[in-house]
């Protein structure tokens, strides 16, 4: 037979039968309650963080934490299982957390800001995380197509933190000009510059092999050039061609009116230039209004004093015509002179 005690107190039971009873008796005191440890719920914590955990058993329950320790409290601050044993002469109790720590996100990189040339793109991809990934223009792919000028910026992000990195693309739209003339006429003794210089950052090849902006070219032919920009490659030929006429440029200068009357100022018609040049021959002729030849000369230097025959001629309008000779530089050349004077007294 059995009887189920639920409050303390003084119980006793007595048996008899024919010989006889007996009683015995015993006290019975219910008090106390098993231990509940509770560490919570399993704990995610952000890196550099920690966490304490505690136990709320009263000072009869004994405590054991998983490493050996039995102090009320535990101090994490690394990844792990933690557990909790508490004790008393109720029960035995135990009770486990897991705590995990998350890093923030790395620093990270897209590359530095980039030029293309027009039509070119690029894709961007973001490093490889768990984390929460969004682009500058919303999108949460790991790739983005970056195909237009802008400011492309990725932000990698989690509850304990971000990280951000941007990249500036741009395209080159510069493209080369040929800045000159296709031909250029050539005589001995030139020296030509062919200039092709632009405003930006090129590479220069002529077919001479040279490789500046600016090349001199002594002999005539056909010089290409090739101008090579980041983005675009401009080729050009330039020709330097023989001139037909390379007389040299000397200019003769004759007065249109002069005065002889003897004051000597400006009483002789004679013609300047302005080259030291050797005359082989000089022959001209004056003639009146009505076409008469009033004075003729091949001497050199040619100059008429206004007289026909010694004698003074009539102040008016003259025509003269003067076929001059001479070298230069070792070349013969030819000029002619004609126009009109004016003689005054």
């Amino acid at each position: 037979l059995t009887f189920e005690v639920v409050n303390s107190g003084n119980y006793y039971v007595t048996q008899t039968n024919d010989c006889g009873f007996d009683r015995d008796s015993i006290e019975v005191e219910i008090s106390g309650v098993a231990p509940n440890p509770d560490l919570g719920r399993d704990t995610l914590l952000c890196e550099g963080s920690s966490i304490v955990l505690v136990s709320n058993a009263d000072p009869t329950t004994d405590i054991l934490w998983q490493d050996g320790s039995i102090a009320p409290t535990f101090l994490v601050t690394t990844t792990g299982l933690y557990s909790l044993i508490e004790s008393n002469e109720c029960g035995i109790r135990r009770d486990s957390i897991e705590v995990s720590f998350l890093e923030v996100p790395a620093p990270f990189e897209l590359g530095a800001d980039t030029v293309l040339c027009p039509g070119e793109s690029i894709l961007l991809t973001a490093p490889s995380t768990t984390d929460v990934i969004r682009w500058h223009d919303g999108s949460t792919l790991s790739t983005l197509l970056a195909d237009k000028a802008d400011t492309y910026a990725l932000e990698i992000s989690n509850v304990c933190g971000k990280a951000l990195d941007s990249l500036a693309l741009t395209y080159d739209q510069r493209v080369p000009v040929y800045p000159g003339d296709d031909s250029f006429p050539w005589c001995e003794g030139d020296t030509i510059a062919l200039n092709v210089s632009q405003s930006f950052p090129v590479l220069y090849h002529w077919s001479t092999g040279e490789t500046t902006p600016v090349i001199k070219v002594t002999t005539p032919g056909r010089y290409a050039v090739e101008i090579e920009a980041p983005c675009s490659t401009l080729t050009n030929e330039i020709d330097i061609l023989s001139d037909e006429d390379c007389s040299p440029n000397v200019e003769f200068y004759v007065p249109n009116i002069f005065s002889p009357n003897g004051d000597d100022k400006n009483g002789l018609f004679i013609f300047f230039l302005n080259a030291d040049v050797t005359f082989v021959s000089i022959e001209g002729s004056i003639y009146d209004r009505w076409g008469d030849q009033v004075f003729y000369s091949n001497a050199i230097p040619f100059s008429w004093d206004g007289r026909f025959n010694g004698k003074e001629v009539t102040p008016g309008v003259y025509v003269y015509n003067i076929l001059i000779k001479y070298l230069l530089d070792g070349n013969e050349f030819t000029k002619r002179l004609t126009g009109d004077v004016t003689v005054i007294r």
